[in-house]
């Protein structure tokens, strides 16, 4: 018989803004602010246990039973949100924080006439809200056979 428990804790996770750019439109690479600009995600953790018994068969088999409890605290932390800022085409500021974002201008489609427009980029609606959370209490069960 094996008993077993574990227990892991992952610090926030850094939130980055995002926006389109010239190149690769609709994959939203251009980091806006220096990765990690928004902020951190809260903390989170999870505890998990797991009792398993190896029952011996003839001719040197071995049936396993095994059980396990994962995220024993039903804990419901937020892991990722949205990170796209906008889908207007910019560039990074480089060095940049929060309080640039208000000077952060649309790059123009005829880049070699007119470098940037005179709009501010704007904030897409769905920046920052949750998209990703903890699984939820599970419950694991397995057999094996071993020969």
């Amino acid at each position: 018989m094996s008993l077993g428990a574990s227990v892991r804790f992952q610090s926030g996770t850094p939130v980055s803004l995002y926006a389109d750019n010239n190149r690769y439109r609709g994959q939203f690479v251009t980091y806006l602010l220096p990765r990690g600009s928004g902020g951190h995600l809260e903390p989170n953790y999870f505890g998990n246990i797991s009792i398993s018994y190896a029952y011996p068969l003839p001719r040197e088999l071995e049936l396993e039973f095994t059980a396990r409890l994962a995220n024993l605290t039903n804990a419901k932390a937020v892991l990722r949100v949205d990170e796209t800022y906008s889908f207007s085409t910019t560039r990074p500021i480089a060095g940049g924080d929060l309080e640039d974002l208000k000077h952060a201008k649309i790059l123009s489609p005829s880049a070699p006439t007119s470098f940037f427009r005179r709009d501010i980029v704007p904030r897409q609606g769905n920046f920052g809200v949750q998209t990703v959370f903890q699984q939820p209490i599970q419950a694991q069960f397995e057999v094996r056979l071993r020969f």
